[in-house]
């Protein structure tokens, strides 16, 4: 397969992954859940879960030497890290309303 361009998009209900020629025709695309976990007022993922969720979604992509990647995330949501890089809490959707 030719060189390739990779995008991820961890949205509200899917994250989503795309490759893309360099003329920016779509070549394959994949989706799996986003993670959430329901909570009062809410949902929340682990941020470790979204990662995963995200490589789901490339590896249902054809193999193809990607030359770049571009990532995009949903609204407020982010994870606190700790010094070393791992999640210290959860993700609160940005959707909570706690």
């Amino acid at each position: 397969m030719r060189e390739a361009l990779a995008g991820v998009d961890v949205g509200t209900t899917w994250v989503k992954a795309v490759l893309v020629d360099r003329a920016g025709r779509e070549l394959a695309v994949a989706r799996v859940p986003t993670p959430w976990t329901p909570v009062p007022g809410g949902a929340q993922c682990d941020p470790e879960a979204l990662v995963a969720a995200a490589q789901s979604a490339l590896a249902v992509l054809p193999a193809a030497p990607v030359v770049g990647l571009g990532l995009t995330g949903m609204a407020e949501t982010g994870a606190l890290l700790d010094r070393r890089g791992r999640p210290v809490a959860p993700a609160i959707a940005w959707f909570d309303r706690l």
